[in-house]
């Protein structure tokens, strides 16, 4: 053991391929200004242009949960499902944001979304570490530009968040072999159930990383005394992790609620992001190129893949293609493998002046970066009320409160939220975002009034809607156009609306 294990490298000790781009003399700030100038550059990307529709809801249901000290167990939001058993799963996430949001508004609750975004793939940054720094930042661009699409103000950019930081865990785990790099898992997964409901990612990462060991072993890549230490490691997480599920406000329903939510056929047919990618759209251009081009290098590549690489690589990108809200995680999956598999040469410069050609590039790099997104940003927030004004009835909604219209109000899917911000508890809404709880049949007989395909009197009648305010290119507003038991009383180019007509005024 004495001279031979005295030269052994230890893993805990610097890897080989970072102490290369060490350079003795070099200060943080040099070593680290490629990095974080690459950071800032995705933050910049990554702050969403403007509010979603959904944002809104979860900023009402936030607040609601701070005044009243309580997750809602039903519905105290709408008027259709009013007193619905209604399973907040999200509750966490929608008081985070809450106050954020009464930080500084919608710029700073943008912030800190472009905030989760960057890290999340500054971790995938990390995770690339094997390859060289021109590879891991030209495989860094098309994921990013692959997962801009879903970049948004919701919930769902806490799971890709975790989703990278679980990765990150894994991958650390089966490289070194430690099996306390594990243990952070059971408490993510304790988070996780509270801020979104694909916390359901974390135990099949946990799943998929067991039957990547297993494949590894089977052909050849690993020996069964590890094999089955890890396996046996990662099956004790595994469980810990679906132990954790209960821990939440709902208890253990949450164990079958993303099962419910999949089994909803609606989704898949009326919600763009649960469809699959449609590659006549450009938005997708940016996917097809990370998943030919990942493939290309697997493929072409003289190192060969290890088959738990390829396992995750081919169950994400199945994902993606099922489904376009998957997108952003296959992103998180496949940037890696890009930058490794495409064996990009390393840049080596000369370090032997002070002022070497590498802390010249780096320092330059840094300094024309952080003015720039600087300014980026500040454009963007400055355009976020315009923004907001063109993408929501915001003037239709103060036409309504300052003249006092009578409710029910009827409204469109996509406006729901925004009226539940801005008009309860005053008024409450007829639908919004929430599809788990309106259900499959109630979501199906709104499309087809919404889209003219039956006679919407029936259905106002029947909820006994005085206010309708709807979208001016649809199908129901051309027809209450020409119903005399309506009367437009207001209109813009987002918004029009409408009153029940009294007898009086009827022709």
């Amino acid at each position: 053991m004495g001279a031979a294990g005295g030269n052994q490298t230890r893993i805990s000790e610097t890897p080989p391929h970072i102490a290369a781009h060490k350079v003795p003399g070099d200060s943080a700030l040099v070593r680290y200004a490629l990095p974080i100038s690459l950071f800032l550059a995705v933050f910049a990307w990554a702050i969403p242009a403007l509010p979603s529709a959904d944002m809104w809801w979860h900023l009402r249901v936030g607040e609601y949960i701070l005044q009243t000290h309580s997750v809602p167990q039903t519905d105290p939001f709408s008027y259709t499902v009013a007193g619905k058993p209604w399973i907040a799963q999200e509750w966490l996430a929608e008081v985070l944001i809450y106050l954020a949001f009464k930080l500084g508004g919608t710029g700073s609750l943008l912030l800190c979304f472009g905030v989760m975004s960057a890290l999340a793939f500054g971790l995938v940054h990390l995770r690339s570490r094997g390859a060289s720094f021109a590879a891991r930042a030209l495989a860094l661009g098309p994921g990013v530009w692959t997962a801009a699409p879903t970049f948004s103000s919701r919930p769902q950019v806490f799971s890709l968040l975790l989703t990278a930081v679980v990765l990150y865990l894994l991958q650390r785990f089966r490289d070194e072999r430690r099996g306390r790099l594990l243990i952070p898992l059971l408490p993510i997964m304790a988070l996780w159930v509270n801020l979104h409901g694909a916390y359901i990612l974390g135990p099949v990462l946990i799943g998929l990383a067991v039957v990547g060991e297993l494949a590894d072993y089977a052909l050849g890549q690993r020996e069964w005394r590890g094999t089955q230490r890890q396996v046996r490691n990662l099956l004790i997480t595994l469980g810990g992790c679906l132990a954790m599920v209960p821990l939440n406000p709902n208890g253990a329903k949450m164990y079958l609620y993303p099962f419910d939510t999949l089994r909803l056929t609606v989704l898949q047919a009326n919600i763009m992001e649960w469809r699959s990618p449609d590659f006549h759209l450009s938005i997708f251009f940016p996917f097809a190129l990370l998943l030919f081009g990942t493939v290309a290098a697997l493929v072409l590549s003289k190192q060969r893949p290890v088959p738990s690489e390829v396992i995750l690589f081919c169950v994400f990108a199945y994902g993606g293609l099922r489904a376009m809200r998957n997108v952003s995680i296959f992103a998180l999956v496949s940037v890696p493998l890009l930058a490794k598999y495409a064996a990009l040469p390393a840049v080596h410069w000369r370090e032997h002046a002070r002022w070497s050609p590498r802390r010249i590039f780096a320092l330059i790099v840094l300094g024309m970066t952080v003015p720039t997104v600087a300014l980026s940003v500040r454009y963007d927030l400055s355009r976020q009320p315009g923004l907001e004004w063109l993408r929501f009835p915001k003037d239709a909604v103060a036409y309504i409160q300052q003249n006092n219209l009578p409710g029910p109000i009827f409204n469109s899917y996509d406006n729901g939220g925004y009226l539940m911000w801005k008009l309860y508890p005053q008024y409450r809404i007829y639908i919004d975002g929430r599809t788990d709880l309106y259900g499959e049949e109630f979501i199906q007989n709104f499309l087809a009034v919404y889209r003219g395909q039956v006679n919407p009197q029936p259905e106002l009648d029947r909820y006994r809607v005085q206010t309708v305010i709807i979208e001016p290119g649809s199908a129901l507003a051309r027809e209450l156009t020409v119903m005399p038991q309506w009367k437009r009383v207001f209109g813009d180019d987002r918004a029009l609306v409408f009153t029940r007509a009294t007898a009086e005024s009827q022709p």
